[in-house]
Parts: C-alpha cells; sequence; structure tokens
C-alpha cells in the first residue's frame, strides 16, 4: 500500500492532536484535593516494658540463627529466606556473606545455639520500645565448616562461644516483631 502526501498529512495532524491532548494532562487539577493524613501514634504502646520488647526480639533472633544456619547448610543458596527476619541493610550484608560461601563452594552443618541474651537498651518513646540493643552469647561449637569436595575447614583452636552486639528494628508491618538490623562481635566485657 502507498501512501499518500494527503495520508501522511492527516496522520501528522492526529499525532499532533494527540501530543497536545497528552501534555495538557497534567495542567488541570482535579476539582477536589486529595486530603493526606499523617500517622498518629497509637494510644497503646507496641511493648510497654523492657522485658516484653526483649522477649519478642530475643523469639525474632533464635528463628533468625535457624534459617541462617540452614542458608549455611545449603551453601548459601536461598539467603532471601532471611527477608521476614532482618532489615533491608542486614539483608545486604547477608547476601555478601553467603555469596562468599557460594563462590568458594563452602557450607556448614550444626546449629548455633543462643546461651545467653541481655537487654542493652530499649528505648521508650510515645509509641513503647521501637528499637533495640542486646548482648547475645553464641555457641558455635556445634557448626562445622566444609569445602564444596567435603574436606572440614574448621579451626580446631576457634572459640566457641562469643558475645555478640545485636541491635533490632520494628517491623513496620507486623507491629510486634522486631527484625534484626545488625550484629558484630563485641569487645567489651563478655556475657557468654
Amino acid at each position: 500500500m502507498r501512501r499518500t502526501p494527503e495520508g501522511m498529512r492527516r496522520a501528522a495532524i492526529v499525532l499532533a492532536a494527540l501530543a497536545v491532548v497528552l501534555s495538557l494532562g497534567g495542567c488541570f487539577a482535579d476539582e477536589e484535593p486529595v486530603p493526606t493524613t499523617t500517622p498518629v501514634p497509637s494510644a497503646t504502646p507496641i511493648f510497654a516494658t523492657e522485658e516484653e520488647a526483649l522477649a519478642a526480639a530475643e523469639e525474632a533472633y533464635k528463628a533468625y540463627l535457624e534459617l541462617s544456619d540452614e542458608v549455611g547448610a545449603e551453601g548459601g543458596h536461598g539467603v532471601d529466606r532471611l527477608i521476614p527476619y532482618v532489615t533491608e541493610g542486614q539483608l545486604e550484608d547477608e547476601r555478601q556473606s553467603f555469596k562468599e560461601y557460594e563462590a568458594e563452594g563452602i557450607s556448614t552443618r550444626g546449629s548455633t545455639g543462643l546461651v545467653e541474651f541481655q537487654l542493652q537498651q530499649a528505648p521508650i518513646s510515645e509509641m513503647g520500645v521501637t528499637k533495640l540493643f542486646a548482648y547475645a552469647c553464641l555457641d558455635a561449637s556445634e557448626i562445622r565448616v566444609f569445602d564444596k569436595n567435603g574436606a572440614e575447614l574448621s579451626t580446631p583452636n576457634r572459640p566457641e562461644k562469643q558475645t555478640f552486639q545485636v541491635d533490632f528494628e520494628l517491623r513496620p508491618e507486623v507491629a510486634d516483631q522486631f527484625l534484626l538490623n545488625g550484629m558484630e562481635i563485641w569487645d567489651g566485657e563478655g556475657i557468654c
């Protein structure tokens, strides 16, 4: 089919009209503005006491440790299963760690024990406790590390128990669940 100059001119006019209509679409405001709301603190705090918050954080940490051990046993595969238990920043740290497992062909066997879990601080605001810092004594004596050929890489003189400082944030969409936000070896006096 051959295009005629008149057909091309008609197509150009239609395209120009369409462009004008689309560009004017943002110029007309709705008749009524859409109201915006700001979050209002709830009348009852999520965790009224440090003890309640500490118990919830400990439960979340135990679930994280169990799943983290599973990911390690699978050579770092499936790290995104940790999403329900960690913040986005912590998830990135986990991905980096387990990426090394995958690259090196490393896997683990055994489970990490939580020997002691003590409150460091839990600032209380009008919303109750929404952040929590704790000390955790972890027992890694059952954890063994293996290479891709099944040879054990665990060092015999490694410390079996170690104290970590862990911090948690309240999960935004689930009001009574903490997410692990970070953990590092504690250099101060240990609780193990």
